[in-house]
């Protein structure tokens, strides 16, 4: 097409603030490259131990309680998820319905532990220089 230009938009990482550019059109992504890789592994790890968790008995499933979020505004509707507030916690989980777990947003998580992926990045780059 003529004269139509794609434009960068210019975005920081919610995990280790890195600012990083992309070129896509929609929804934009919360983490750069590096901490996206890490962020989904994590999340399927902790994903794994919940459901551990659950088949052990430690955990209620989500359908078997009502969700927080609702039952402290009166009403009673069954749980669909459970929801985390950070990952560096894995089975601190809170049975929420999908509205409240799509309101309350993303959980946080810290990347790679203390040091953030960028920290290790920057502290290799300058030893090497």
């Amino acid at each position: 097409m003529r004269g139509y230009t794609i434009k960068e938009r210019k975005c920081a990482c919610r995990a280790c603030g890195d600012v990083f550019f992309i070129q896509q059109v929609g929804r934009v992504p919360l983490h750069c490259a590096d901490c996206d890789a890490e962020y989904r592994i994590l999340k399927g790890k902790i994903c794994n131990k919940v459901m551990r968790a659950i088949r052990d008995g430690k955990i209620k499933r989500a359908c078997e309680s009502f969700c927080v979020d609702c039952k402290a505004e009166g009403k009673r509707v069954r749980a669909q998820v459970l929801e985390h507030r950070s990952y560096d916690r894995p089975l601190e989980v809170v049975p929420v319905c999908r509205t409240h777990n799509y309101l309350r947003g993303p959980a946080t998580w810290t990347p790679g532990g203390k040091k953030t992926a960028t920290a290790r990045r920057k502290h290799r780059t300058k030893a090497a220089a």
